[in-house]
């Protein structure tokens, strides 16, 4: 057999392995989410040296659905689908938060309720990341240390953390 004859099986057989793995991998989806956005007057407070004085922004929030075979995973919880509605929320002065479509209704679209999210997590524990956390209260949380202990400078004790996150510790965990 030619080199030629060789390399044409060996690119057939890497094709169909890559396209294998590639339709094994389609179980795992990631839905990003609109979990609302915040109009900020001042940018000031995100810059130490002034250069954002006076400079207004719109901060997207995104929530990002992870759907597993093994279980719905919730990345973030956003503004809160109780501030829902065109005018907005102000939440400090300065800070107004819009969220123009529900995370459930979203879900919903999708054909899933809160009830079908098995894990959720959260990248910090700032408003615009916790805010629909409640709705939640039956998954497991995923936490880091230093937001189970309340070291976190930011820690909004309003949300009643599920008594499954207080105990629940992963393996190797200190």
């Amino acid at each position: 057999m030619s080199w030629i004859r060789v390399a044409f099986v060996v690119a057939l057989a890497v094709c169909y392995s890559c396209a294998q793995a590639c339709a094994a991998g389609a179980a795992v989806r990631l839905i990003t989410l609109d979990c609302g956005r915040i109009d900020i007057a001042d940018m000031d407070a995100f810059a130490d040296d002034g250069s954002y004085k006076g400079v207004a922004r719109r901060l997207v929030v995104p929530c990002y659905l992870i759907r597993h075979p093994k279980g719905n995973l919730l990345w973030d919880a956003g503004i809160g689908d109780q501030f829902v509605g065109p005018a907005g929320v102000t939440l400090l002065p300065g800070f107004v938060a819009h969220v123009p479509v529900t995370l459930t209704s979203q879900l919903k679209r999708l054909g899933l309720s809160t009830d079908d999210v098995g894990y959720i997590g959260f990248s910090h524990e700032h408003v615009d990341h916790i805010g629909n956390a409640n709705a939640f209260n039956h998954a497991i949380w995923l936490l880091t240390g230093a937001s189970m202990s309340g070291r976190w400078p930011m820690t909004v004790k309003t949300v009643n953390l599920p008594p499954c996150c207080r105990e629940r510790r992963l393996p190797g965990y200190k």
